[in-house]
């Protein structure tokens, strides 16, 4: 697979990836505003979500050419993206999102 990505390709590429984080942003924000706080330990279990959320958000989230494929896979699968969203994008490109979507 060429590890080239056109012009054409990274205009798709940036406006699904922005798309994708966004999602993953509005997600997280609503899972957690309505998080039961009763007690510290509420709070402590809070901040390890959290924790655990920001460090798997930054490592899907790296705007990398040579990582999108995989983090483009892993939005598809969790419903932050389509694959419409990823129109204009090769057709060998596609297959292997879809392959780490299907994962």
């Amino acid at each position: 697979m060429s590890t080239t990505w056109p012009e054409k390709e990274k205009a798709v590429a940036r406006a699904a990836f922005d798309r994708a984080a966004s999602a993953a942003e509005k997600e997280i924000i609503k899972r957690h505003a309505a998080y039961p706080l009763e007690s510290l330990d509420d709070l402590w279990n809070l901040e390890q979500e959290i924790r655990k959320w920001r460090k798997e958000h930054g490592y899907i989230f790296q705007y990398r050419y040579s990582h999108l494929d995989e983090c483009f896979g892993i939005c598809v699968r969790r419903n932050w993206l389509t694959l419409e969203n990823l129109r204009g994008l090769g057709e060998e490109r596609l297959q292997r999102i879809r392959r780490i979507a299907s994962s």
